[in-house]
């Protein structure tokens, strides 16, 4: 008969091995009202490299399952590219996320410390996260970054949520700020990687085949004008504020410019209201329900919406990013 001491040795081995087997992995488990029933890319970022994974949603629930030793930064997409969450897991945590879709900035997060914090901040912030001018959020961002040199949430927030025009370089001094235990080589490491995942953006704009408004395929061609634009955009975008300088600028450059805007979402609800309201001074108007992974949008590398892609008559791209005001200029100097 086993004795006492023996026993309790190997019970402790036992929840030990249990225990061992239970942290292999990582556990997201989503319930956010709205995203009803499609498929979610998943989007992990590690230290050694980035790889992607689709997963189901079924009315609006969703767990996704992955392996880090090292702490990742693992990014969810909805079918239209539209952010839906962002987390740092590593084998051994379980997270839990609820809210609802049209409200990104207020969801209420379980888990690791860390993201509770970052959504808590989120939270805190969410009329400065919805708002196009970054400015303040940018600032509220430093702000932190300064007054919490320690914490790696204040990495992860210059990392993941302070928007830049200059990239990781404007951003640089004030990571580096940061003492060490604030930012660990291995979250940098994976911060560059999803850079590089990412992608540059395009060189050339060619032909494209899209569905249009007025119910079939057709194609967009930079060839048929000097200068060309495609404004990628979904419900999200304030619409009315990017297109005013748009309609502004093809009523002054006429037939010398081609412009045209693509739906990057498959929901079509808006889609003819803001046709007539906004975009009455351009005619080719499409739809591209897949996002950035419609057939031919992927050479694009679009990440975010609004995007804008200035091209000269051969296809030669001179602009490719999310500000109207550089896209309009960008425009007009082919004109020149």
């Amino acid at each position: 008969m086993l004795n006492k001491k023996f026993k309790i040795g190997l019970m402790a081995m036992l929840v030990l091995c249990v225990l061992t087997s239970c942290s292999n992995s990582f556990k997201i488990k989503g319930n956010i009202v709205g995203i009803g029933s499609q498929n979610l890319r998943v989007v992990f970022a590690t230290p050694v490299g980035v790889w992607e994974q689709w997963v189901m949603s079924k009315e609006n629930r969703f767990e996704i399952k992955g392996q880090a030793d090292e702490p990742a930064l693992v990014t969810i997409y909805n079918a239209q590219n539209s952010l839906v969450a962002r987390f740092l897991l590593e084998n051994g945590d379980d997270i839990k996320v609820r809210g609802t879709s049209p409200d990104p900035y207020m969801l209420e997060v379980k888990g690791p410390d860390v993201n509770e914090r970052w959504y808590a901040f989120i939270q805190s912030h969410a009329s400065q996260y919805s708002n196009d001018d970054r400015a303040s959020l940018n600032a509220a961002i430093a702000d932190y970054a300064k007054q919490h040199p320690a914490d790696v949430l204040s990495a992860l927030l210059l990392l993941c949520d302070y928007h830049s025009t200059g990239g990781i370089d404007e951003v640089k001094p004030m990571i580096e700020a940061l003492k060490p235990e604030a930012r660990p080589e291995s979250l940098l490491a994976t911060y560059h990687n999803l850079l590089k995942h990412i992608g540059e953006p395009p060189t050339t704009l060619p032909s494209l085949l899209l569905y249009e408004s007025k119910g079939e395929f057709a194609s967009f061609s930079p060839t048929t004008a000097q200068s060309s634009m495609l404004y990628f955009w979904s419900k999200q975008n304030t619409v009315s504020e990017d297109s005013k300088p748009l309609n502004e600028a093809v009523s002054q450059l006429g037939s010398k410019v081609l412009v045209a805007d693509v739906l990057m979402d498959g929901d079509t609800s808006m889609w003819s209201l803001n046709r007539r309201e906004y975009m009455s001074a351009w005619k080719q108007h499409y739809w591209a329900p897949e996002g950035p992974m419609n057939e031919s949008l992927k050479s694009l590398n679009i990440g975010a919406t609004p995007c804008f892609i200035v091209a000269d008559s051969l296809g030669h791209v001179t602009y490719a990013g999310g500000n109207v005001q550089q896209a309009v200029a960008a425009l007009k100097k082919l004109i020149q």
